[in-house]
């Protein structure tokens, strides 16, 4: 049944992609969410958003560091990296699931200040999230404009996604912003104008995937599964159009990210993620207590298990559940299905049951299905708005039995923890004062008061739960942290490559400096490598973790491998010229140089290798035993290698002289006197190249994560370089498809500008 608009039409579903009635509630809602981070975006100097809290954030372990040396390498050589050397002894971007280099908007570094920059980018993208929302409220939905702000409003500015950027979750942020848009589309693929909403389709699904491919996966399965249903169970006669909208969008989608999606692809099978088990993708998952802290917040402040969407949300989606009539039960059954599947993986028998299911591992962290009962929300918040202000609420009686218990709720536990002096972990004082004030808000509030009102309780609410998350940190910390980082060490330069296996130091800093790391934070990273760098330390801890090694990144593998053993071999041939260690971390072979809050700055005795070397040949070993044999050799005198080498009977070591270098290539002279291997201390991926002599030949994977090349006695001059097939091919098929929607879009206005004209013209005649 179609809610009751008053003298306000719809517009027709075939004339829905006319905007100029939409403007104004759009803009709207962009000033609210800039005047919402107004101290993000006028102060100067521009601070980041951090959390609250102690737990930390991914900002200055990934984001900013990414963000800083995305922008630096484009002002020195006017290109965007593939490569990114400060961290892992380089790692790759070109098909990184959580790096978006090739996502416009995030390219706001490249002409801004990196601050300011971030800033902007996450108001863009909660903006986008907001007007997706309520075009779907308002078209799909077909709610009238002031029903439709106020749910666009709440899911945009919804304390999830606060929490989240406290967490420095930037790409997840924007994939999530194309979540309305993507349902939009889908839900009027019926329609008249099917291509288009097709196409709209396929735009958002591949900005999902350039950005967080966990989220375009649930979109993909979720509104998979509802439209799988529709086509089914209803009986509409245009079935074979929403099958072929999906097919197309599909097409669009896959062409549009094919320079993400491609050489991604490529390094999934090497990656740690291949071997990632149900149970460990269940991390962060939900359990049963946990549920409470969708009604109140909690303390504890991690991102994953923040789910409070705010008291006046819950109260008003609860009118907007009473109402049978507008549809909206469904949108209920979202939610429980939401809150069903965060919860899934916490119950042992269920893991058990769905070990065997093919990728459903890459989903790590299943308590992000909430963010689909947070768009369920939404849509309930708006259509209790439209019975409010539409005058079906107008007394005690009329608002129904929920929003009644709920207030009720609220109120007994702020009188339980004013009376009893209550451990409970989550905030129940200013949850009952704010119950309060909507429930009192919805019952006597004016009719020509009541949208203003809700805005601004609404707009409090929000203001008083981002104080509770974010803050605003001043960027000089992470200068401050990188001159202490300097003046602590003897030397620097971009061939300073640091090691600090239990942490101790941030990346932004790093960054800022521009050294190196054989260390890192990534949840993608080479399995390979990470086997080296664990035996390094002399840690076997077996499971998946974000960080390299597995100290880095869990307390667990930190109480497992409390009592370093290290490899001055390994050490060696990754060019570790620094290590920060705990102070009863230091042994024999190594230098004391500085303290720093409780940890200290050694350099090996031994030294570093540089950034090349030579050596005679190399042993051939297993994949599987690589890593445990490199402990069984002396690496300054041989290698390992996957393929036989020539033999040498009288090497010397090659004179090494490097040239220049820049993060996707590098370049060195060598004088070899005779044949042998050349290592560079840099990590193995597809896509490296080199010429040698200016001949191309094929990079080796030397010591289980390194690049090689043999050498015949004579002077030479190698160039390696990062280029990746798969990325170059993803690239050219993303340009092209981006080129045909631009035009498509530029013929179809050209079209529709002069058909206006033609109108015009002839309504003057």
């Amino acid at each position: 049944m179609q809610a009751d608009y008053g003298s306000q039409a719809m517009p027709d579903k075939d004339i829905r992609w006319t905007l100029p009635h939409e403007v104004l509630p759009l803009l709207g809602l962009l000033g609210l969410i800039i005047l919402f981070f107004w101290r993000y975006l006028f102060f100067r100097p521009t601070p980041l958003i951090y959390p609250v809290s102690d737990l930390g954030t991914d900002l200055p372990r990934e984001i900013w560091p990414l963000a800083r040396f995305i922008a630096d390498t484009w002002r020195q050589s006017g290109r965007i990296p593939l490569w990114r050397p400060y961290l892992l002894s380089g790692a790759p971007l070109a098909g990184h699931p959580v790096a978006p280099i090739l996502y416009p908007p995030h390219w706001l570094v490249l002409v801004l200040p990196i601050s300011l920059a971030l800033n902007l980018d996450a108001v863009l993208h909660l903006w986008w999230a907001a007007a997706g929302a309520f075009l779907f409220l308002h078209r799909e939905e077909q709610l009238r404009q002031e029903a439709a702000f106020v749910g666009a409003l709440v899911f945009g500015l919804s304390p999830p996604w606060m929490a989240h950027l406290s967490g420095g979750h930037w790409p997840m942020m924007a994939a999530i912003a194309w979540l309305p848009w993507a349902w939009l589309a889908a839900r009027q693929l019926e329609s008249k104008v099917w291509k288009k909403n097709a196409l709209l389709l396929g735009i958002a699904l591949a900005a999902q995937a350039m950005n967080h491919g966990a989220i375009l996966i649930m979109t993909g399965l979720w509104l998979g599964t509802f439209e799988v249903g529709r086509i089914l169970l209803c009986r509409s006669q245009r079935k074979g159009v929403v099958m072929a909208g999906w097919l197309l969008a599909i097409f669009v989608a896959a062409s549009l990210a094919a320079g993400q999606l491609l050489p991604l692809f490529e390094i999934l099978p090497l990656s740690s993620r291949s071997g990632l088990t149900l149970t460990e993708a269940g991390f962060a998952g939900l359990t049963p207590p946990m549920l409470l802290g969708i009604f109140l917040p909690p303390e504890l402040q991690f991102p994953e298990w923040y789910l409070f969407p705010g008291v006046g949300v819950l109260l008003l989606a609860s009118l907007g559940l009473r109402d049978a009539s507008s549809g909206s039960r469904r949108w209920a059954w979202m939610i429980l299905l939401s809150i069903s599947l965060a919860l899934i993986f916490s119950v042992p028998s269920i893991v058990e049951v769905f070990a065997g299911v093919p990728m459903l591992s890459m989903l790590r962290i299943p308590s992000r299905w909430w963010i689909f009962g947070l768009l369920g929300l939404a849509v309930l918040v708006a259509h209790g708005v439209e019975g409010w202000l539409a005058g079906r609420v107008s007394g005690i009686m009329s608002i129904g039995a929920l929003p009644i218990a709920l207030a009720a709720f609220y109120l007994l536990l702020g009188l339980l923890a004013l009376v009893w002096n209550t451990t409970i972990p989550f905030e129940t004082l200013l949850p009952a004062a704010l119950a309060v004030l909507f429930l009192t808000l919805i019952l006597f509030t004016p009719a020509r008061m009541r949208l203003y009102a809700l805005l601004a309780l609404l707009l409090l609410e929000g203001y008083l739960a981002m104080g509770e998350l974010i803050r605003p940190e001043n960027e000089a910390h992470i200068r401050e942290e990188a001159a202490s980082m300097q003046g602590r060490l003897a030397a620097g330069g971009d061939e300073a490559r640091v090691f600090a296996p239990y942490g101790g130091y941030s990346m932004a800093a790093l960054a800022h400096l521009g050294w190196r790391a054989a260390d890192g934070y990534d949840p993608l990273h080479f399995s390979y490598y990470g086997e080296v760098l664990n035996q390094a330390i002399g840690c076997d801890y077996p499971g998946y973790v974000v960080g390299v090694p597995a100290t880095r990144a869990s307390a667990e593998a930190a109480r497992r491998c409390d009592s370093l053993v290290l490899d001055d071999e390994i050490l060696w041939v990754l060019d570790v010229r620094y290590l920060l260690l705990p102070e009863d971390g230091g042994g024999e072979g190594l230098a004391p140089l500085s303290w720093m809050d409780g940890l200290r700055w050694f350099r090996p005795e031994r030294g570093s290798a540089g950034r090349a070397f030579s050596v005679p040949g190399g042993l051939q070993v297993s994949a599987q035993t690589c890593a445990s044999e490199l402990a069984k050799l002396d690496l300054q005198k041989q290698a390992i290698v996957e393929a036989p080498l020539p033999s040498t009977s009288d090497f010397r070591a090659f004179r090494i002289e490097r040239l220049e270098g820049g993060p996707d290539h590098e370049t060195f002279r060598v004088h070899a006197v005779s044949s042998g291997l050349f290592v560079r201390s840099e990590t193995w991926a597809p896509g490296w190249g080199v010429d040698v002599d200016g001949v191309r030949r094929e990079v080796l994977r030397v010591n289980c994560a390194l690049q090689g090349v043999w050498l015949n006695p004579g002077e030479h001059r190698l160039r390696f370089f990062y280029a990746p097939a798969s990325f170059q091919i993803g690239l050219a098929i993303s340009a092209l498809t981006a080129l045909v929607l631009l035009g498509i879009g530029a013929w179809k206005s050209i079209g529709r500008w002069r058909f206006l004209r033609l109108a015009r013209d002839g309504g003057a005649s």
